[in-house]
This record gives C-alpha cells, structure tokens and sequence, in this order.
C-alpha cells in the first residue's frame, strides 16, 4: 500500500512538471513584444466646452486620426479625452488597422511624451496588452510607438 502511494504521489509529481514546463514555454512565447511606428493625422478635432471658460477640467474633445506607418495608410483611431487638470486629460483610443483593433487608455499631459495602456483589442490584438508612446509631431499630428505582447 505505501508503495503504491508513493508511485501515485511520483506520478503526479512528474505531472506537474511537465505542465509547469509546458506553461512557461506559452508565457515565454506570449511575452514576445512587437513594436509598430504610426504617424496620426487629425481628421477630425472637436471640443466641447464645459464648465469654465476656455480649456478647463470637464471639457471634452473627440478625434479621429489618419494613420501612416512607412508613408502608406494602415487604418485609422478615434477617441475621447475628458480634462481632468489644466493641461492633463484622460483619455480612450481605438485604432482600427487592417488585421484587427487596439485598444488604449490612459493619462495625456498635454506638454511632453505620454505613456498609454494596451488593454486588449480584437483579430490578432485580441489578448493584446503593452503600451503607445506618443510624441508630438507637428501641427494635429503624433507619432505613436505600440510595443505590444499578443499571448
């Protein structure tokens, strides 16, 4: 009896490390991160004026952006942001590319590089997480840097 407790609790053991292994190959192979460079273009810019006068917490504004990568159109983005302080805003984005979107959200100082949130999006960026670094890039343009896991 004790033998053959001491096989089953073996085998279960060597169970275990091989899922283990198993498992840390997945999040190794789903920790692997793409980088994309996009230029956006303002398509569109709208703000609403809330509260004080002139640029205060509560405005909003909505956008829609034309979206380059090498100089050649790949999709486009569209979201909101609701200003929290003066010159810092929180805000939402979904970019639309050709094989699927991506989701963002985050804090936006309206002066210096910001640091949004990957959380997710559809076709391969359904598990999607990372983040977009954006830069100013001119008059209503930005280059944004996606650095993203797909696993």
């Amino acid at each position: 009896m004790k033998v053959l407790l001491v096989l089953c609790l073996a085998i279960a053991a060597c169970v275990g490390v091989l899922v283990s292994i198993r498992v840390g190959q997945g999040d190794a192979k789903s920790l692997e991160v793409i980088t994309r460079s996009l230029h956006a273009r303002a398509t569109t810019y709208v703000q609403i004026d809330n509260g004080k006068k002139g640029r205060s917490a509560g405005d909003i504004f909505t956008f829609t952006h034309s979206l380059t990568e090498h100089g050649s159109r790949v999709g486009r983005d569209q979201g909101y942001c609701l200003r929290i302080l003066s010159g810092t805003s929180e805000c939402t984005m979904t970019s639309f590319l050709g094989d699927g979107r991506i989701m963002v959200v985050g804090s936006f100082d309206d002066a210096g590089v910001n640091h949004l949130a990957i959380t997710g999006g559809t076709g391969v960026y359904a598990h999607a997480r990372g983040s977009v670094t954006v830069h100013r890039a001119g008059f209503f343009q930005l280059d944004l840097i996606y650095a993203l896991s797909l696993g």
